[in-house]
């Protein structure tokens, strides 16, 4: 997703530095709230409960809700839909295939996975005030 994005900026003549860090903050500060969110519910990840191992590389050993990974990648395809419309319903859907994928590798459960989504979609337009509503 994240090269997706490059090419798409490369492609643009001339795009300001305000709409690069409109993207990369959402995506960063996403993240870092859902950490925060972790540390308040207790959530086992589904591995731990059923037995069967991961299919990642790594095991995760915090908090299952809500996931972090498709926080992010639903901010970052929230804030390209703010800036390209086209561009970003290609991202909601391959930002789908990471809650998908998250779920499918038993790491998280769907509701981890709908909280990643509100939470991924909820920063970008908290924040598009801040940013992009400036260059207007």
């Amino acid at each position: 997703m994240f090269l997706i994005i490059f090419l798409f900026f490369l492609r643009k003549k001339r795009v300001r530095a305000k709409v690069y860090f409109f993207v990369f903050f959402s995506v960063v500060l996403s993240w870092i709230v859902s950490q925060m969110v972790k540390d308040l519910f207790f959530t086992i990840r589904p591995f731990k409960i059923n037995g069967f191992p991961p299919l990642t590389i790594t095991n995760p050993s915090d908090n299952s809700f809500p996931s972090g990974h498709t926080a992010s990648a639903f901010a970052l395809a929230t804030a390209i839909f703010l800036i390209n419309k086209k561009l970003g319903v290609l991202m909601f859907v391959l930002s789908s295939l990471v809650g998908l994928g998250r779920v499918l590798s038993n790491v998280h459960y769907p509701l981890d996975v709908l909280g990643g989504l509100v939470l991924g979609i909820f920063v970008p337009l908290f924040l598009e005030d801040l940013f992009l509503k400036i260059r207007k």
